[in-house]
């Protein structure tokens, strides 16, 4: 049986994004990519592939301006998984 929730992976330009999508969709899980703010709202939860780099990863997510969105959908919403 598929997986009813829509998982997001945040694509912040780092981090092996599309194995962690081939490994959701081999679990049987719905899921799509996307940096943009406005998709958010299209997903039940959130994964942020990890990196070794965490400054550089804030980096990204801030000049994406991706932050307050992550933080309003996760905390407010509470979208996690």
């Amino acid at each position: 049986m598929k997986n009813k929730n829509k998982i997001c992976i945040i694509n912040y330009g780092m981090g092996n994004i599309h194995s962690v999508y081939n490994a959701l969709t081999s679990l049987g899980f719905q899921s799509f990519v996307t940096d943009r703010n406005e998709d958010f709202k299209k997903a039940d939860s959130f994964i942020l592939p990890g990196v070794g780099a965490f400054s550089k990863a804030m980096s990204n997510l801030k000049d994406l301006n991706l932050i307050d969105e992550i933080k309003n959908q996760i905390s407010i919403k509470k979208k996690i998984y």
